[in-house]
């Protein structure tokens, strides 16, 4: 897990069939844009872009069709750069 300092504790946990769950707190109802980049800084899949509620979010993501690399989940709230958390790195393997 990794803990962000602005409090969304971004995760992301395995799941069954090539999936994983991405998991992350809002603390006010929020538009999100939620993504994953490749190591070359492209955006392989969107995943939500999105007004979501206050609270703990998940979100499944099948990633099947991915190429085995490192990746990022990027998550921007109300489409702020500001807060553009790009921190999280996973391996597809």
């Amino acid at each position: 897990m990794t803990e962000l300092s602005n409090g969304y504790n971004l995760q992301v946990l395995p799941h069954e069939g090539r999936k994983a769950y991405i998991l992350f707190n809002l603390a006010l109802e929020s538009h999100i844009v939620l993504s994953v980049i490749n190591a070359s800084d492209k955006e392989v899949r969107l995943l939500i872009n999105e007004p979501l509620t206050a609270g703990r979010q998940r979100i499944l993501f099948s990633y099947g069709n991915l190429e085995p690399e490192e990746y990022r989940i990027r998550l921007m709230i109300n489409n702020d750069d500001t807060i553009d958390i790009e921190n999280f790195n996973f391996k597809i393997s």
